[in-house]
């Protein structure tokens, strides 16, 4: 016993002191504690013969409808994408959402392989609208100069929260495609829909994200995304508006958000 007071228990990495019950591995000689080994099942030693295994008792049956990881028993959300369980299958390229025909091994629009996901599909998308925010709001500042008077007339830049683009089509086009936007075909609003297949407990994180990155381009300050997060069924549906537009939202726990951006007319 005195070998092996001060030695680190590879368990709960605390000293090994005078009096504790020790349990040494038969296989590596490795002390632990004897409490911690019963925990443990055996050594925590890597590799070691004395190392317990927990069978880990997956159906292989049972996969991901979204990118195909193989899912545990218990498990009821794939561990790789999120995608619920009980998830329909989709027939959707998962990088661009173009719709696949039976058999398709490859998106005919994107090239991305069916089947699978993009997991830095989310920051892209958003890295995207935040470009095109960028570049429609880059304008010059125009200063004429009147020939013959010593007047300057300023001509403002314009911006979406102030006077500027209203025809939602032309501000987000490149997500119309989503099935979880809709664009009213003359641009005078557009919903958005966190989970438009209302499969229970589940979120379509790029349409949730993609609000705050709407929010400010149409004018908003980022407390809104914040206030929407925290709504409630019980507060029903909300209303907020600028200049320019309103947007109101409710939130189901069974249904996600739904949210409606209109132009002020």
């Amino acid at each position: 016993m005195e070998d092996y007071i001060g030695k680190i228990c590879p368990f709960c990495k605390t000293e090994i002191k005078e009096g504790d019950a020790v349990k040494v591995c038969p296989a590596c000689g490795i002390p632990h504690h004897e409490a911690c080994w019963d925990e443990n099942k055996g050594c925590t030693t890597f590799g070691c013969s004395e190392q317990h295994y927990e069978p880990q008792g997956t159906n292989p049956t049972d996969v991901c409808a979204i990118c195909g990881a193989v899912l545990g028993d218990g498990q009821d959300f794939c561990p790789k994408c999120g995608t619920p369980k009980n998830a329909p299958k989709a027939n959707v390229c998962g990088k661009c959402g173009a719709e696949l025909a039976e058999g398709q091994e490859f998106c005919p629009k994107c090239g991305q392989k069916a089947g699978l996901t993009v997991d830095a599909g989310v920051a892209a998308k958003i890295g995207q609208m935040n470009a095109v925010t960028a570049k429609k709001n880059k304008k010059k500042l125009l200063i004429p100069i009147i020939a013959g008077a010593a007047v300057l007339v300023v001509v403002l830049i314009l911006v979406l929260g102030g006077g500027g683009e209203k025809d939602f089509n032309k501000m987000f086009g490149d997500i119309a495609d989503k099935s979880w936007c809709n664009i009213a075909s003359d641009g005078s609003y557009m919903t958005i829909d966190t989970n438009p297949y209302d499969i229970d407990d589940y979120t379509e994180y790029e349409a949730y994200l993609m609000l705050d990155t709407i929010n400010k381009d149409l004018g908003f300050s980022s407390a809104l995304w914040n206030k929407m997060g925290e709504t409630s069924a019980m507060d029903g549906r909300q209303t907020e508006s600028n200049d320019n537009y309103t947007v109101s939202w409710k939130y189901h726990p069974d249904n996600g958000m739904d949210v409606t951006y209109e132009r002020n007319n």
